[in-house]
């Protein structure tokens, strides 16, 4: 235990008993289990050191008719989260003390029917009202079958059961989702979507304006939930990939490495140097096409179409890179637990590196293109600002966060697989608008070319899958955390071993998730203008939600 975890146990530790604070450390976390009336006041001492929330799951115990609660925090200068535990029937609510934890809340809540006392608001995440009110009229529909609440024992007595109550409920009232304004005199209401002009997913936005000024913006999103976390429930832990890149499609790598780390945690498996490498040249593949879609696209929506067309140029030459690299534009099926699905050949490595040196001239022009136009800086500076304090409060992640001056890379503050050799250069910067966001995209952009290079430059020949691997030994019972650093930011998975090689729980949270509750924040005084502007600056996944 280092000393950051050291400290902050002494913290936790004064005034409880011995029985209400056990701890254990694993390879992936240090583990605090606790009761569950204690959960807020730990939950605010954490946050009082230091730490950062990161996520916050509920699951199923061994126990029948018990759930467990796991909130999870970053902590300075440690190279692992911490995660603070109870389980029980019911848990007191920590969003008083952590409010940006209301949506992991409100998910928990609604996903395994414990009640999370003092929780102000309860409007359900994944089953909207008016689906939920005709599940309770048609109780053999196909809806009522769906993944998220059959698929696990606990959730066909629990979760099937609570949403259908929820939607009785809810139907009596209205069997609508409550949308609430300011209330200033005046004040108009315009919904946006979900369907959208354009082959988008489907997303909610409710804007409250006085003219064209907005005053309050709330997203609603699940609109196509998947149940992915139910649906791998029960696979083998090492055939599930393919659920995991439908998380987020142009995040698969960031999110295969994410759980297979999980999963490699909790099996005490030692990843090859090779193969850490070459998914560390996969994830940057990764970061570069996801950030050329954002690049292009911000400059699409103030009308820069000179700019635009060449960074959807350079983003389909190096998604025909990524094919001639890995096998698909997508960077898809190469990750595996322990390691990678085959090597990358050699001669698609020297491609690679000539590929992203003849990138990098087109991607300078074009950027120093982008930052000398009047009327592109014109547009993104002071547009959307999302402040450095309100960014802090919301534990947001990833480009947005480091626009708005949070250093918060877990390729630095959390090393894991080939970036623990890699001196990563995190770009940070002020001012949270769609400016500095465009400008820390840019430089990130560049540091993936720098660190691809850098893994080049290396022996890349050697085994790129763990030797021996026998899942099926895995014991029942244990639990791992993997994370990753995505092109969104840090995503966070939680896996528990089930008998056999099984997979007993999934848990994820994407940087989507994570952010989607900051854009709300990021809009306020804005112009209804320039929310699509706004928005593609954060340019976060509605998958990413819809898990």
């Amino acid at each position: 235990m280092n000393d950051a975890f050291r400290a902050l146990i002494n913290q936790l530790a004064r005034n409880l008993a011995k029985s209400e604070l056990r701890q254990s450390e694993t390879s992936s976390a240090l583990w605090v289990e606790t009761k569950p009336d204690l959960l807020p006041a730990l939950c605010g001492t954490v946050i009082h050191a230091g730490a950062v929330f990161d996520s916050a799951f509920a699951y199923p115990s061994s126990r029948a008719n018990i759930w467990t609660a796991a909130y999870i925090f970053r902590v300075p200068k440690s190279s692992k989260p911490l995660a603070l535990v109870a389980s029980g029937k019911k848990f007191l609510s920590v969003s008083s003390v952590i409010p940006c934890a209301v949506w992991d809340e409100r998910k928990m809540r609604e996903m395994s029917g414990t009640e999370f006392m003092g929780l102000e608001d309860v409007r359900p995440i994944v089953i909207h009202p008016e689906s939920a009110k005709w599940v309770t009229n048609n109780r053999h529909s196909a809806h009522a079958s769906h993944p998220a609440h059959a698929a696990h024992p606990a959730h066909a007595a629990h979760g099937l059961a609570i949403s259908a109550k929820s939607g009785h409920e809810l139907s009596k009232e209205s069997g609508e989702y409550k949308f609430i304004g300011t209330g200033e005199a005046g004040e108009f209401e315009i919904p946006v979507g979900p369907v959208h002009a354009g082959i988008i997913e489907p997303g909610h936005f409710r804007f409250h304006v006085m003219g064209e000024t907005i005053n309050k913006m709330e997203v609603r999103l699940s609109y196509l939930h998947k149940g992915i976390e139910e649906l791998a429930h029960g696979r083998k832990m090492d055939g599930v990939f393919p659920l995991i890149e439908q998380c987020s499609g142009d995040e698969s790598v960031a999110n295969c490495v994410a759980y297979a780390q999980a999963v490699e945690s909790l099996a005490g498996i030692t990843v090859p140097r090779e193969a850490e490498s070459q998914r560390l040249v996969l994830m940057e593949l990764e970061r570069i096409y996801s950030h050329l879609a954002d690049l292009g696209g911000m400059a699409m929506d103030v009308g820069f179409y000179a700019s635009s067309s060449r960074f959807a140029i350079m983003r389909e030459n190096m998604m025909r890179l990524n094919a001639r690299v890995s096998g698909s534009r997508f960077l898809r099926s190469r990750i595996a637990v322990g390691g990678l699905n085959g090597p990358l050949s050699e001669d698609a490595l020297r491609e690679l590196g000539a590929g992203v040196r003849k990138f990098m001239t087109a991607f300078m022009e074009n950027e120093k293109m982008a930052l000398t136009s009047s009327s592109f800086l014109d547009r993104v500076f002071a547009t959307g600002i999302l402040r450095h304090e309100t960014a802090l409060s919301l534990s947001v992640v990833g480009p947005v966060a480091r626009a708005s001056g949070i250093a918060c890379d877990t390729r630095k503050s959390m090393a894991y697989g080939g970036y623990k050799a890699s001196a990563v250069h995190e770009p940070v910067g002020e001012g949270g608008d769609v400016f500095m966001r465009f400008r820390i995209k840019c430089g990130e952009v560049k540091e993936s070319v720098r660190l691809i290079e850098h893994e080049l430059a290396n022996n890349l020949d050697g085994p790129v899958l763990a030797h021996g691997l026998r899942l099926d030994r895995v014991p029942a019972g244990r639990t791992g955390l993997g994370w990753s650093e995505a092109p969104r930011g840090s995503c966070m998975f939680l896996v528990r071993s089930g008998h056999g090689g099984n997979l007993d729980t999934l848990r994820i949270r994407t940087p989507s998730y994570r952010n989607w509750i900051a854009i709300q924040e990021a809009v306020l005084g804005n112009i209804t203008a320039d929310f699509p502007l706004i928005n593609k600056s954060f340019n976060l996944s509605y998958a990413g939600a819809d898990l």
